[in-house]
């Protein structure tokens, strides 16, 4: 798939992002765009950079989100909507129900990469993220929430967005797209990677949503690529470190859960 002209490099990001926060105009006009509805987590003294995601959760990709962002010196935010639905076919939300976990490397060097079911697929499907517990009862969210808090207790901003996308077009993913790209005019620096299977998402929804707040304002919404083409061929990106391996089983003993174990060696 060919990436969309919707990236800008990093650092030119940020250059641009500090001049814009010192224009008020621009600032007003995204605010009135918006009808001053700007997400606490964005409405900071410096502009943020920003990962959207359905939970905020340690995978490898957010692993790549933190080591691009800590440098930068601005604040890290995953945005979350705990009011998401639960679709078992979804790649994403599919990862966060049967977690692969890298458990080593094979002697050649190649990845083991171990899945452990921690839902009841059949059970959650369809229902709210903040609705599903896994199998040792505890919240889907909340259990996502301490993973990350083994690896980054306090480096980064999680942020629900369920009440701000309530009031800001849910169910009309367009409408709503267009909300979260304008507040990346002047508030908020996105780092995102669209996969082959969303091809569907970046042409119906992505890039008509850009030129539109393009023409709005006369500037770009600031994405910067988060996995290039390259990297992305080189590992399943929704996997867990080892580090987190243990702590998973720990789970399952301590609760005597249920889970489905499944081993796959990726060269």
């Amino acid at each position: 798939m060919q990436q969309p002209d919707v990236f800008t490099p990093l650092e030119e990001a940020i250059a641009e992002i500090t001049v814009r926060r010192k224009n008020p105009a621009l600032v007003a006009a995204v605010r009135k765009y918006l009808k001053d509805d700007i997400p606490p987590h964005f409405d900071q003294a410096q502009p943020i950079l920003y990962l959207c995601r359905h939970i905020a959760t340690p995978n490898y990709e957010a692993l790549r989100f933190i080591e691009i962002g800590k440098p930068t010196g601005l604040p890290l935010v995953i945005g979350e909507d705990h009011k998401g639905l639960f679709v078992g076919s979804n790649k994403l939300k599919r990862a966060l129900g049967k977690l692969p976990i890298l458990k080593g490397l094979t002697r050649h060097r190649d990845e083991i990469i171990e899945y452990s079911t921690v839902v009841n697929f059949s059970e959650s499907q369809g229902y709210p993220f903040n609705e599903i517990k896994t199998f040792f009862d505890i919240p889907l969210i909340e259990f996502h929430h301490a993973l990350f808090k083994e690896i980054y207790p306090s480096r980064v901003t999680i942020a629900d967005e369920s009440a701000w996308i309530d009031r800001n077009h849910r169910n009309d993913l367009k409408e709503q797209y267009k909300r979260t790209l304008a507040l990346l005019v002047a508030h908020g620096i996105m780092l995102e990677s669209y996969s082959p299977d969303e091809q569907r998402l970046v042409e119906a929804v992505l890039v008509p949503g850009f030129l539109e707040i393009t023409e709005e304002f006369g500037v770009r919404p600031l994405i910067c690529e988060l996995i290039t083409e390259e990297l992305e061929e080189e590992r399943d990106w929704n996997a867990y470190p080892s580090v987190l391996y243990m702590n998973i089983q720990q789970h399952f003993k301590n609760h005597k859960g249920q889970q489905f174990k499944d081993r796959q060696v990726v060269s």
